[in-house]
């Protein structure tokens, strides 16, 4: 075996940065980072090519001192740390002294930094750890920091970046944490020369978030506030009526630093329960004020874990007051998009119309309980889209329609009769027993395969009159091309209408516009939770999607003509058995199951 020595501080500093910078976003947050940390009030960052071309932070704070540039790249090199008690009460942001040093080893880097007390700026190079000679250069107050190649000199790195779509996504991501972090900082991003959004400081949190995530959402945020003196709790949470279909959007800040804190992640889930639909997750920001000697900020290179001295007394303090927000906050119109009743004449997308009830039902027709208000479907994210009435067909020519369609399997023979239960099944006889079926996988399997029928006959799309909008998150509309790309084959067109809104002017035939603007945002959310996905598995990810959407949701009331509708279109479908998902569709319970469930042997 080799002897022990000691590393090149070139090796040492690419080690570090396999730690630190992760992706070209690292770059963004350990810089933005420093911009903070000296005292800045305005915040550029331009990116180009997704951060892996050239990376530029620029701001407007106290600068370096140009005896002091080389030292900016030396490891472990820092201006806010003197000794080790230090440690105890960090009240910065970096202060590991990593950042620059691991840039510099796997990048060109140029700093150009300016002092309010220098006459002039002075600018020094780095490439592959080398440190250039200082220079004299032309630049107003603050420090621009310039990267450019990223990983050049690590291939094995660099291959595993992902699109300049996907790495713009996680640095928009990282550009709003510190945006909402820092609230009285003004910050601007620049994508490959286009601006993408600019925000002025502000003392209103709520009105930044807006600007992020819109008025909409905003609107339904109840404040967030307690003080126990060490701790503060502030920020902002939705009330029970809004929610989203991942923890996204469940922003924790200590000290201003964005962290993955799972002690007041856990008291925010528990403040919602019994308040919230299961499988939703609540919305918040929330931002924890701590004395620096009751939390560590120093257990992971990245700095987005902490870890607190009092764990207990953080949980207590998050769970009272986000409790105290939502039960005080007004509960107002709901924002989830469900199954709303229908207004009269309307008909349930891809089902045919229900005539006028007769004045007498058969007698041998069961009588159906009173609509009621229905609850929200579980498939929907948190953007209200009502979807307008559409013309329906006539109930004759419905009526011809299933008349045409195979009786039964086995032959000739009446249509098979269902019974709605709980407003998600369909109990129907079959020949051993009964079937018990889902009501919103039928229905989305039957519809998937009449889509994906239509795409590959290129059946073409109908233009709408008004342009739906789907309103996106920054971070969202960075995936913009993928998204168009994918959704294209199905018959929409989408095009961008404003910084983060999305115009749709074409939609598949038959579909609702309203439903149409549930699947683009959905799939939106889709591609950003898998990134890596082909083309041809976004497609086919857009396509079942695009079904759900449309698809008869759990807790609407089905008509008798409606549930014979589905039932007979079931015959047609290639697998009725399970949904575009690979869920189960239907269950089977034989008789001998039904007999031997009331011990009865015949």
């Amino acid at each position: 075996m080799a002897k022990i020595q000691v590393l090149p501080p070139l090796l040492v500093n690419r080690i570090a940065a396999g730690e630190v910078i992760e992706r070209p976003a690292s770059v963004v947050k350990e810089l933005v980072e420093n911009a903070i940390d000296a005292g800045a009030a305005s915040i550029e960052i331009e990116v180009e090519e997704g951060g892996k071309k050239r990376i530029s932070v620029r701001d407007d704070g106290g600068g370096i001192d140009p005896e002091d540039l080389p030292l900016a790249f030396r490891s472990h090199a820092t201006s806010k740390l003197a000794s080790a008690e230090d440690l105890d009460r960090i009240g910065t942001l970096g202060f590991r002294g990593e950042a620059l040093a691991s840039i510099g080893a796997i990048a060109e880097v140029r700093i150009v930094s300016r002092t309010p007390a220098s006459d002039a700026a002075y600018a020094i190079e780095v490439r592959d750890g080398e440190i250039g000679e200082t220079r004299p250069a032309s630049a107003p107050r603050g420090t621009c920091v310039e990267v450019r190649t990223l990983f050049f000199n690590t291939p094995a790195r660099r291959k595993f970046l992902r699109a300049d779509a996907t790495e713009f996504s996680h640095i928009a991501d990282w550009a709003v944490r510190l945006a909402l972090g820092f609230d009285r900082i003004g910050f601007r991003l620049v994508r490959d020369g286009t601006e993408v959004w600019r925000v002025g400081p502000t003392t209103d949190l709520r009105a930044r978030i807006g600007a992020f995530f819109g008025r909409k959402l905003a609107d339904r945020l109840a404040p967030v506030s307690f003080d126990g003196g060490w701790l503060r709790v502030r920020g902002h949470a939705g009330l029970p009526d809004l929610h989203a279909p991942s923890p996204r959007m469940q922003h924790v800040f200590v000290n201003g630093r964005w962290v993955r804190e799972k002690i007041a992640l856990h008291a925010l889930r528990e403040a919602y329960k019994g308040k919230q639909i299961p499988g939703r997750h609540p919305i918040a920001f929330l931002f924890l004020d701590v004395e620096p000697d009751r939390v560590d900020v120093n257990v992971h290179p990245t700095k987005t874990e902490v870890r607190f001295r009092t764990s207990d007394a953080i949980h207590r303090a998050v769970f009272g007051a986000v409790r105290q927000a939502i039960a005080a906050g007004d509960r107002g119109p709901e924002i989830e998009v469900g199954s709303a009743p229908r207004p009269q004449g309307q008909v349930l997308p891809g089902l045919p119309p229900a005539p006028a009830p007769p004045a007498a039902p058969p007698a041998t027709d069961r009588p159906r309980p009173a609509a009621r208000p229905l609850p929200a479907a579980q498939e929907d994210d948190w953007v209200y889209r009502p979807a307008p009435g559409r013309e329906a067909p006539a109930p004759a020519e419905v009526a011809a329609e299933v008349a045409e369609l195979p009786l039964s399997d086995a032959g000739e023979g009446p249509p098979p009769h269902g019974l709605q239960v709980h407003r998600a099944f369909l109990v129907c006889e079959c020949e051993d027993g009964i079937e018990i079926i889902d009501q919103h996988a039928l229905h989305e399997r039957i519809l998937y395969e009449e889509i994906r029928r239509s795409r590959d006959r290129d059946a073409g799309s109908q233009r709408l009159l008004f342009p739906e909008t789907v309103e996106l998150s920054h971070a969202l509309m960075a995936l913009l091309d993928p998204v168009r790309e994918a959704l294209s084959p199905l018959g929409f067109e989408i095009e961008p209408f404003g910084e983060s809104v999305v115009a749709i002017h074409a939609i598949p035939q038959g579909m609702e516009p309203g439903a149409a603007a549930e699947a683009v945002r959905g799939a939106f959310d889709a591609f950003r939770a898998e990134p890596s996905l082909d083309l041809g598995e976004r497609a086919e990810r857009a396509l079942r999607l695009v079904a759900c959407k449309r698809a008869v949701k759990t807790g609407q009331a089905l008509t008798d003509e409606e549930i014979a509708y589905l039932l007979a279109r079931r015959r047609e479908a290639e697998d009725p058995r399970q949904c575009p998902h690979g869920r189960a569709a239907s269950v089977r319970l034989s008789l001998r199951e039904l007999r031997k469930g009331f011990d009865r042997k015949s």
